[in-house]
C-alpha cells in the first residue's frame, strides 16, 4: 500500500514536519510494510518558511520590525539564491498579539518593514515574493 501524507501545521501546536513524522510513525505502526511519502505543506501563513527552506535550502535573516500591537519583535525571512521570501506571520502573527489587543487597533506595518529589509539587503534579491494566509486574504477581500 502507498500513503502519501501532505499535512499543514496545527495552528501553535504542530509543525507540518512534526505532524509528518508522527503520521508516518502511525501509519508504519498499522501497515508495517506500506510506503509512507510525507511532504510538509504550507497553506502561506504560519510555517510557510520552514516548508519553502525544507524544499530548496536558503538561509533565514533576522530583523527587528513592528509587531501588529505596535511592539518591536523578532522577524525572519528566507533567503535562497536571488530571492527572498517573506512570511506575513513572521511580522503581524498571532503569535505576536498582547493581551487584550483589539484587532481594529493592529497593524501589518512590520511585514512591509521585512519586505524592505529584504529588498535592500545586501544580497539584493532579484524577487521577494510574500506569503499570507487564507484568513489574511480572505479579511483583505472583504474590506
Amino acid at each position: 500500500m502507498k500513503i502519501l501524507l501532505i499535512p499543514d501545521s496545527f495552528k501553535g501546536s504542530l509543525s507540518s514536519a512534526r505532524l509528518c513524522a508522527i503520521m508516518k510513525k502511525a501509519a508504519l505502526d498499522v501497515m508495517p510494510d506500506a510506503q509512507v511519502t510525507s511532504i510538509p505543506a504550507a497553506d502561506g501563513g504560519e510555517g510557510t518558511l520552514d516548508v519553502i527552506r525544507n524544499s530548496i535550502g536558503g538561509s533565514f535573516v533576522v530583523h527587528s520590525v513592528t509587531g501588529p500591537c505596535g511592539q518591536p519583535v523578532s522577524a525572519r525571512y528566507l533567503s535562497a539564491g536571488d530571492t527572498a521570501y517573506v512570511e506575513l506571520a513572521e511580522a503581524a502573527g498571532l503569535q505576536h498579539r498582547l493581551p487584550g489587543f483589539s484587532a481594529a487597533n493592529t497593524t501589518t506595518f512590520g511585514a512591509g518593514q521585512l519586505i524592505g529589509e529584504a529588498i535592500s539587503s545586501q544580497r539584493a534579491p532579484r524577487s521577494a515574493p510574500s506569503a499570507t494566509s487564507p484568513s489574511i486574504r480572505s479579511s483583505l477581500r472583504a474590506a
